[in-house]
């Protein structure tokens, strides 16, 4: 397991393209690229609701996606996007945007872990006193326990 961090996001995905060209190891053999970005924050569709996360993947990280959905199924029960924020209707384009993107582009399978939009996004007010450490808990929890099902399966 690799666990890399990127900088550069917000200036075009600079870190993440660096090391996609640049991998220590050939990218035919990464089995997934599990990417957390904006996990600590709460959108308002789901102010009353906090306890969701948001997956984002392309048809190559689907397998990705039902080991997370697999993984919350049996850990913390987060409500998962049925659509929304996805690759075709998003009229943001997130999952264009984080740095997951690269890795897609390159044919690894990749998933995109996140609490979606808020009031501070990319705003000076984006502070840690505004973060929902609950809500970060269980998320931080999804990922871990998706990566625990990943890296222990009898198959790449």
């Amino acid at each position: 397991m690799l666990f890399v961090l990127f900088s550069g996001e917000e200036g075009g995905l600079l870190g993440s393209s660096y090391f996609v060209y640049n991998s220590p190891i050939p990218l035919p053999q990464l089995v997934g690229d599990l990417n957390v970005d904006m996990v600590g924050r709460v959108d308002d569709a789901h102010r009353k609701k906090p306890d969701y996360c948001y997956l984002l993947t392309n048809k190559e990280g689907q397998k990705l996606r039902q080991i997370a959905e697999q993984a919350n199924a049996q850990s913390v029960k987060l409500a998962i996007n049925e659509g929304g924020y996805d690759t075709v209707s998003d009229p943001e384009q997130f999952f264009y945007r984080s740095d997951h993107y690269n890795f897609a582009k390159k044919g690894v399978p990749a998933l995109f872990f996140t609490n979606g939009s808020h009031i501070d996004y990319h705003k000076i007010t984006d502070t840690a006193d505004r973060i929902n450490y609950e809500a970060l808990a269980k998320r931080a929890t999804l990922v871990f326990q998706t990566a625990w099902v990943l890296a222990n399966q009898d198959e790449r």
